[in-house]
């Protein structure tokens, strides 16, 4: 009788019996490397952008994006062009998705990491930040909204996991000042 293990190896009840383990298997280190090969392979991309948060007299609220090609509701940001710092990205992308200039806070710096399609590692440098000029101008060719939303329900509107992380954290330091892990 076989069974399947991780790693996709198949291993006889023998096997299973006499305590072999997944480290003892041959080709492990063959598919450490292949794995690690992938992973030089594949194509890398970093977007830097920011959160950026207003108190006013509703309270705490957080400017979000809804991006027209997918419709989900997100942070502003986008992808690093040339020899800018991520600090520049995260400026130039707020300015040109929302019209406002902002500035970053000191201290804060978060980042997530995930595949968008196969083949492809996307970095994202999220910043948080205060509003310097309050009128929206929303880049028509990628949001179709933008909103300054209620802290309460920012949680909820989000689409991805890792933004609603990002944002638990953003409030945490915005609050003590310390960047949280």
């Amino acid at each position: 009788m076989f069974r399947a293990c991780p790693e996709n190896w198949i291993l006889s009840s023998g096997q299973l019996r006499s305590g072999a383990r997944q480290r003892d298997l041959p080709g492990r280190k063959r598919i450490r490397r292949f794995r690690e090969r992938m992973e030089l392979n594949m194509k890398r991309e970093k977007s830097c952008g920011a959160i950026i948060y207003k108190d006013s007299i509703k309270g705490r609220e957080i400017l979000l994006i809804k991006h027209c090609r997918s419709g989900h509701w997100a942070f502003p940001k986008g992808h690093v062009e040339g020899n800018e710092t991520e600090e520049q990205t995260a400026l130039r992308e707020v300015r040109e998705e929302t019209g406002l200039t902002v500035r970053l806070i000191e201290g804060f710096r978060e980042s997530v990491v995930y595949n968008p399609k196969p083949g492809i590692r996307k970095e994202v440098v999220y910043f948080l930040a205060e509003p310097l000029t309050s009128t929206l101008i929303p880049q028509e060719e990628e949001i179709s909204d933008i909103t300054w939303m209620p802290l309460a329900k920012v949680q909820s509107s989000l689409t991805f996991g890792n933004d609603k992380e990002i944002i638990e954290k953003a409030m945490k330091f915005s609050v003590s000042g310390k960047a949280g892990k």
